[in-house]
């Protein structure tokens, strides 16, 4: 998902999830299988240099690393493509991609609060 703090850091996630579905689709052949690990906020020094609420990666609350490393350890077993952490970011995901328009507002507008937040 797109980050409003940072264009930079919305685009390389977009990269990595764009090179590990070139990668699932490519070596699929010889039985290699991939996944992408999409956590939203996760308990780091990048999140603690926000304020206390983790900017908006903490909206959906901030996972601490062990949590992490358990819904990995899920997804690899299940062999899932996309891992996410955050239950709900599986629900973000489709409602993104079935109503990009007004994903687009709602993201407009958690920008402006982050904005004017810090302004």
């Amino acid at each position: 998902m797109a980050t409003p703090e940072s264009i930079s850091y919305t685009t390389t996630k977009h990269a990595a999830l764009g090179l590990a579905e070139s990668l699932a689709f490519t070596y699929a052949r010889f039985g290699i299988r991939v996944s992408a690990l999409c956590p939203m906020g996760v308990r780091t020094s990048m999140v603690d240099a926000f304020d206390a609420t983790g900017g908006s990666a903490g909206v959906d609350g901030i996972l601490d690393v062990e949590d992490i490393a358990e819904a990995v350890i899920a997804g690899l077993r299940d062999e899932r493509f996309l891992i996410f952490p955050h239950a709900m970011v599986a629900d973000y995901y489709a409602k993104k991609a079935a109503q990009p328009e007004k994903w687009l507002r709602r993201m407009a507008a958690l920008q402006a609060q982050f904005t004017d937040a810090s302004e």
